[in-house]
């Protein structure tokens, strides 16, 4: 099976920070059937509702290696024209040149980012997938809803231990979202405009008298988002220490036969070789 895409990325970018990407080239170039195609490497910064910047590089390969490496490295900050730094997010697309069907596998290659603005932790940061993720489609077919999940939530007043969920809607459709905290407090409902970000503090499931609370979080909306967890001060929610991507809860058992295990594993790699003659389950 061969695709003219590779699935788009999607990377956070808080308030007041700047987001380095590097994209692995040779990741790239090992999708390519015959290593060799023209390729398109599409970016493009949203920050509530609005798109803020867009940059296409087209770029050669031949034998796998990119002809142009130079112009592979991408920067952006949220900074609107009335100056007001907001969060948003990039949207990392990989498509062939002329729509040929060029790449044998289209899941995007791992790859991080960088944020970092004066004075503060720089912090690493991956992507996720803007759609096709296999897991989420499963969850949505079982249970009609977008449902995550995190399991190592910690705030404390003391410490200055702070938590937040940076929610994505990279769709052109409003989303509604409902958090649960495992000690059964809860959020109020709150909706993610379409092709925006919005940072959820998790502050709500610390009681007014509890010095600190550590315990699992329950993320479900009404179609699907790409959403991040943000460890930060919770004093000052800009000092941020980690950003990292929720857990989808799966849908599918959580173990197999080693049949059906030894297949999926031959047609992985038939596929990721641009081949695939029959469906594997």
């Amino acid at each position: 099976m061969a695709f003219n895409y590779i699935i788009p990325v999607i990377t956070a970018i808080p308030s007041g920070y700047q987001c380095d990407l590097v994209l692995p080239l040779d990741a790239i170039g090992a999708r390519l059937i015959d290593g060799e195609g023209n390729v398109v490497i599409r970016r493009r910064v949203y920050c509530e509702g609005e798109l803020l910047d867009s940059q296409e590089t087209q770029v050669a390969f031949e034998g796998g290696i990119c002809k142009q490496p130079l112009l592979n490295r991408f920067t952006a900050k949220i900074t609107r024209d009335d100056g007001v730094t907001s969060a948003g997010y990039l949207e990392t697309a990989i498509l062939s040149l002329d729509g040929d069907e060029i790449f044998s596998n289209h899941m995007p290659p791992g790859f991080y980012a960088i944020l970092s603005t004066d004075g503060k932790k720089s912090v690493f940061t991956d992507g996720s997938l803007k759609f096709a993720s296999p897991e989420i489609i499963g969850q949505i077919a079982k249970f009609g809803r977008y449902v995550d999940t995190y399991p190592i939530v910690h705030l404390d007043r003391d410490r200055d231990y702070g938590e937040s969920l940076f929610c994505i809607n990279p769709f052109k459709r409003g989303v509604l979202v409902q958090i649960l905290g495992s000690n059964g407090r809860s959020i109020k409902r709150t909706r993610v405009e379409p092709m925006s970000a919005l940072i959820v503090p998790l502050n709500e499931l610390l009681g007014r008298e509890d010095c600190r609370w550590t315990g699992r979080v329950h993320l479900s909306a009404t179609n699907r988002l790409v959403v991040f967890t943000v460890k930060h001060s919770l004093s000052d929610p800009t000092l941020i220490n980690d950003l990292e991507h929720m857990d989808a809860f799966r849908a599918e058992p959580s173990h197999m036969s080693s049949l059906q295990w030894l297949r999926q594993r031959v047609g992985k790699f038939l596929s990721n070789r641009g081949f695939m003659p029959f469906r594997v389950s």
